[in-house]
């Protein structure tokens, strides 16, 4: 992914987890989120003599704790979490500031045709990922509209990011970043594993309990519920679906619908489900099965034996990953040696009272980053 694609994810983001349908009232994130409670109403920061407004802290901090909502629903970020966000916010405004003083420097432009060229691409990801079956596709002025921009204040924002983007390739290429073969291949090696989806398997069930054999007692029990798991089998083997014999016969919970497992890993089904998949043709059913818990039948829905991919079909992904791991430590230092040569960076979020009056967040934060003592 390019790395100006992030901030329109970030304005995607935004617009789907914080705009507010007609008719309501948007809650005052400022009166209950300690970090917006210390941005000022001036700017937040001073970067080599160029001032930082608060509505630019204020969007990314909002796009992160969205992004953040997005792929950890079920996470409550604690005061000292968001304080630490803040601070990170904060750092990659400032970087975002040094690059895109530095492409001014050096003359870097953006023409209007690859401007125009990447708007309508970022455009069309905005059309596609608010798009849905119930609704017509939005229109170019709706999609504006939805995320909160202007046509100027749009692709004023996308020239900046673009920019940045030529500023840490040149940074890149000037101090060596490269990636050989051998470093991708070692990585890839070490890491197989994660590249390889695994197998699954989408089964249908029948399961009749018993209590264990070990119990002095459930000699009987067992035997009279094999019995009735080879009468289910009978049933389906005469002509009744397994969905009907499942729902009519079996004791999981899935019963109701039919029995059903959906496709799952094969590595979360249990051994002996897998082996008997293993010897049966899609729509097959298995003989009576016996384990611990009871006895089981299964029916073999699909089967998706997954991908082990070789090094060849990974390795331009893995190039361009470990590429932007070492660009990404490029551009920092880069930006820490910029920052020690100029004035220094002058900081107005008033993060220090919150942390003043608040010793858990400052407490929080040593054992994030120095971890348990």
């Amino acid at each position: 992914m390019k790395r100006h694609e992030c901030a329109w994810s970030v304005w995607l983001a935004v617009a789907a987890l914080l705009a507010v349908p007609a008719g309501s009232q948007a809650p005052d994130l400022s009166a209950m989120d300690v970090v917006l409670r210390s941005v000022p109403n001036g700017p937040v920061a001073n970067v080599l003599g160029t001032t930082v407004e608060a509505e630019d802290f204020i969007d990314l901090y909002k796009s992160e704790l969205a992004r953040i909502e997005v792929q950890h629903p079920n996470i409550s970020l604690s005061d000292g979490m968001r304080v630490e966000l803040g601070l990170r916010t904060l750092g990659t405004i400032v970087e975002r500031e040094v690059l895109h003083q530095e492409a001014r420097n050096r003359g870097l432009t953006i023409s209007d045709s690859e401007l125009e060229r990447e708007w309508g691409e970022e455009l069309r990801r905005l059309q596609h990922a608010l798009s849905s079956e119930d609704r017509e596709p939005l229109t170019d002025s709706e999609l504006l509209q939805y995320i909160g921009a202007t046509p100027e204040s749009a692709t004023a924002a996308l020239r900046k990011a673009l920019l940045i983007e030529k500023v840490r390739e040149e940074i890149a290429n000037e101090r060596g970043v490269s990636v050989s073969d051998q470093e991708a291949r070692e990585f890839f090696e070490e890491r197989q594993h994660q590249f390889s989806a695994p197998s699954m398997l989408h089964i249908r069930q029948i399961f009749i309990e018993a209590p264990p054999a070990s119990e002095g007692s459930a000699a009987g029990q067992r035997e009279q519920a094999r019995a009735l798991a080879e009468e289910a089998l009978s049933m389906i083997r005469a002509g009744q679906t397994f969905e009907a014999v499942a729902r009519a016969r079996s004791d999981s919970r899935d019963a109701d619908r039919g029995g059903d497992l959906g496709p799952m890993p094969a590595g979360d089904l249990p051994p002996f489900y897998v082996e008997a998949a293993s010897n049966l043709d899609v729509g097959g059913t298995s003989g009576v099965i016996e384990s611990s818990y009871g006895y089981h039948i299964i029916q073999l829905v699909d089967r998706d034996e997954g991908e082990s991919p070789t090094f060849e079909d990974m390795k331009d992904r893995v190039t361009a990953f470990l590429r932007a791991q070492k660009e990404d430590g490029a551009v920092s230092e880069f930006v820490s040696e910029r920052l020690e040569e100029g004035p220094e960076v002058r900081v107005y979020l008033e993060l220090d009272r919150q942390l003043a009056v608040r010793p858990d967040i400052v407490e929080e934060l040593q054992m994030n980053l120095h971890g348990p003592q």
